[in-house]
């Protein structure tokens, strides 16, 4: 692995967003800083992806395919979305710690248990254009940074390194596209106002 070198940098606004698995806790209490414990709802959910081609899927013309959980009987869940190459993307939820292999057969065999054998049929016979990717970590957690008191100024934390949501809804991008979008606002606020004031 290569080493970069490292460089110290004086900065008047330092924004951490280092997502979910970041050492942030570390950093405080080098700093004398205590990160107060988070808040954590984990529904124990797992999924796994991949691509297959579309020519050659037994899926018509569907549009795509979402095939819902219904707990607690029924923890299972999967959906089948076109993307671009002219290929579907297939993903397979589990919750409550009952996830989708990562395996051949093991994928295959969890997709014909969903609640209908739809998917399972459009691609038991498809042809997969990439390897399954797994995903365990969808806790929800909640870092409460506002319980500290003596805030380091001119620090922020943004996205997943504040909230983190389960990745699978997409909630985390769109939380921290408007948290960008807020900090856009308020920092040409701020340099619009200086500019006034040099040229007043």
């Amino acid at each position: 692995m290569a080493e970069f070198p490292i460089e110290e940098q004086t900065a008047d606004l330092v924004l951490i967003t280092s997502g979910r698995h970041n050492t942030i806790r570390q950093w405080f209490g080098e700093v004398g800083l205590v990160l107060p414990e988070p808040t954590i709802i984990d529904a124990h959910l797992g999924y796994a992806s991949r691509l297959y081609r579309r020519e050659g899927c037994e899926a018509g013309d569907w549009q795509g395919l979402i095939l819902q959980s219904a707990p607690p009987r029924q923890v299972r869940s999967g959906l089948m979305f076109p993307v671009e190459g002219d290929r579907w993307l297939v993903t397979l939820n589990g919750g409550d710690g009952d996830f989708p292999p990562t395996d051949e057969e093991g994928f295959l065999e969890f997709a014909r248990n969903l609640r209908t054998p739809d998917l399972y049929q459009a691609i038991r016979d498809a042809e997969p254009v990439s390897s399954i990717r797994g995903f365990r970590g969808t806790e929800n957690r909640q870092q409460h940074l506002e319980k500290i008191r003596k805030w380091p100024e001119g620090l922020l934390v943004m996205g997943d390194a504040a909230c983190a949501f389960n990745p699978i809804y997409g909630q985390g991008m769109t939380t921290a596209a408007l948290e960008a979008a807020a900090l856009n606002r308020v920092l040409s606020e701020v340099c619009a106002s200086a500019a006034s004031a040099m040229l007043a």
